[in-house]
């Protein structure tokens, strides 16, 4: 049904639209007789000045100004040449509106014509009048609609009243119809409900939830935190883990990253497990390779019960999976007023503490230490510890020939021991100590120890491969130790092959150039690692001349699947032949790698398939296959 009031602004404004063109109508009409008789008389005028008088420009002007005009225009009808002219003439809206606004005499002259136009201010006065006119038909016409609207209201008022004291009966049909459609309406609208609702959650998760493990992501960590620390009605402790998964950088060097992310999978499954054993435990992936677990409400013998699973679930997980080790859980109490640095720092402490105990360990750490950087200062003491006592654990991995006339070499790196007997986390400790600025010195202390093993022991004919960081490329004095060390024993240095990462070794090609060159001088063989990152891995082998090359892992671990991988390495080992450097394919995992190798003519593998790393207490020597 239409609303009276809408059709009452139409009629309203219709009426007024009327008046208006009416009003407009009758003013142009008026104006135009004007105008006309205005221009007759002009013209009279006009023929009479130019009949008796010899005309000149002056005189034209003079005659203009005498009768008001805006410009006359003497010219020749046979040419519709201009003979003269008072002033420019131009033709604009008001011409076209009101022809009468321009007019034309002859002249005595046979064939010439006078054009005169007047002046448009002989139309403000009617075009006032009629702007006049015009805003008070609006405002008479909007007078008019209200008064109409107010006296259509009253009356309405009157209908509705009258229908509210009569009694009616409404048809049953008619109010079964009502209902379905309020009811209809209802639905539609709950519907609608659900649906943004739903849409906003799945927004909320996107923004807060990690992609590869689906857990809740630091965002979310930080916001619960800070909720929990401004809780003035909690009384209560809350209880914080923080869980680092150590292997995550040995797994994506050795196995590549897809088995990372498979790592990383797994352990916050993990996690999530264990966590459930906690009433409203929250788990969160804060990045990289940690976790944290979150309980608003817990005690020490929460913490005791978390860490205690957790250990056990990593503990399987470590055997199922043959690695060093699986994650660290790192717990601390906290209670509303703490600042989040405090408790990050606890946190932080009684990681590196879980770190430095058993294999996938557990610390609960309740109370601050004087240091700010609690974890931190742990690490140095930790480190400096590891360094006085030398407790360093060498590994090999041994690299197996395919070809009876290649020398290969076995792989040496180090673990490190903490006071408990217990193996650290590799990858961990070595970060603390470039942090702390002692990793030159523990890889000093790790060569001269593999030095040593490798003079006293019968390893003569054994060649041994060390691993070189980025730091001990760019530092100078380094350089000139290793030099020095290795000119003390001929012997042992003719059967030492240092490795260094394709990637470190790019990013300064002139350290490791000088790196390269005093190898040579001193005897000892070079290798790149993790070599094969692209065409400019050959820029960089033609600039160094390596002894040996070790692909990267990532380009086996596709091996079997990708065209394109195999005619690379094919490409590499061609190239690689002919300079006489030998290539070995690092990361063989199984058996079906190894025989595509062979038919690709790759010098030596190494990987799982042929050993695992062992502790280095005699020598180790695989024979050559035929």
């Amino acid at each position: 049904m239409r609303n009276p009031m809408t059709t009452l602004k139409q009629k309203a404004l219709l009426l007024m639209a009327s008046l208006l063109l009416l009003n407009g109508a009758a003013i142009y009409l008026l104006q135009s007789q004007q105008l006309q008789q205005s221009n007759q008389h002009i013209a009279t005028l006009l023929q009479a000045e130019l009949a008796n008088a010899s005309l000149t420009p002056q005189l034209l002007t003079d005659i203009q100004n005498k009768l008001n005009l805006a410009a006359i225009t003497i010219y020749e009808q046979s040419s519709q040449r201009t003979l003269m002219q008072t002033s420019e003439a131009t033709t604009g809206f008001l011409e076209l509106l009101y022809p009468a606004l321009t007019g034309e005499v002859a002249l005595p002259q046979p064939g010439q014509k006078a054009i005169y136009h007047l002046q448009h201010a002989q139309l403000v006065p009617i075009l006032a009048i009629q702007s006049v006119l015009a805003l008070l038909t609006i405002i008479l016409a909007i007078g008019g609609m209200l008064a109409l609207q107010k006296k259509m209201v009253q009356t309405l008022q009157h209908r509705l009243l009258d229908e509210i004291q009569q009694p009616h009966s409404f048809p049953d049909d008619m109010m079964h119809q009502v209902s379905e459609a309020i009811h209809s309406m209802r639905q539609q609208l709950e519907l609608q409900l659900a649906e943004a609702e739903q849409h906003a959650l799945a927004l909320e998760l996107r923004v807060n939830q990690d992609p590869l493990t689906n857990l809740l992501n630091r965002t979310s960590f930080r916001q619960d935190l800070t909720e929990i620390l401004h809780d003035e009605e909690q009384v209560s402790f809350s209880l914080l883990a923080i869980v680092r998964a150590t292997e995550l950088a040995t797994i994506n060097q050795q196995r590549g990253f897809v088995a990372g992310d498979k790592y990383l999978i797994d352990v916050a499954n993990l996690i999530n497990k264990s966590a459930k054993r906690l009433a409203n435990a929250r788990v969160y992936r804060m990045g990289g390779s940690d976790f944290g677990v979150l309980l608003k409400v817990g005690n020490s013998n929460q913490a005791t019960l978390l860490g205690g699973e957790l250990k056990v679930a990593f503990d399987q997980y470590q055997q199922d999976n043959q690695l060093e080790s699986v994650a660290y859980t790192g717990l601390t109490l906290l209670k509303p007023g703490q600042e989040p640095e405090q408790i990050l720092g606890r946190s932080d402490l009684a990681l590196a503490k879980a770190q430095t105990s058993v294999t996938n360990g557990w610390y609960l750490q309740e109370k601050d230490s004087e240091d700010y950087l609690q974890g931190e200062s742990y690490w140095k003491q930790v480190i400096a510890d590891v360094i006085a006592r030398k407790a360093i654990l060498l590994m090999q991995q041994p690299i197996q020939s395919m070809n009876i006339s290649i020398r290969t070499y076995t792989e040496i790196f180090a673990r490190f021991v903490g006071e408990n007997g217990q193996v650290m986390p590799t990858e961990t400790l070595l970060a603390m100590a470039q942090r702390h600025d002692l990793l030159i010195r523990l890889e000093q202390q790790i060569i001269e120890l593999i030095m040593q093993q490798h003079s006293q022991q019968n390893f003569a004919n054994q060649r041994w491969g060390i691993n070189l960081s980025a730091n001990a490329l760019m530092n100078t004095a380094f350089l000139i130790w290793l030099e020095r060390q290795l000119l003390r024993d001929t012997n042992v240095a003719a059967n030492l092959v240092f490795e260094v990462d394709e990637d470190l070794l790019d990013c300064n090609l002139a350290a490791s150039t000088r790196l390269f060159e005093m190898l040579r001088r001193v005897g000892s063989r070079s290798s790149i690692s993790k070599f094969g990152k692209g065409l400019g891995s050959f820029r960089l082998y033609r600039e160094l001349k390596p002894d040996y090359i070790k692909l990267d892992p990532s380009l086996i671990n596709v091996l079997e699947r990708e065209h394109t991988s195999q005619q690379f390495i094919r490409m590499i080992v061609e190239v690689s032949h002919r300079l006489g450097c030998v290539v070995i394919a690092e990361g063989v995992e199984n058996i079906a790698q190894k025989q595509l190798l062979e038919t690709m003519y790759i010098d030596a593998i190494q990987g799982y398939l042929i050993a695992r790393p062992t502790p280095l207490t005699h020598g180790y020597s695989i024979e050559p296959i035929a």
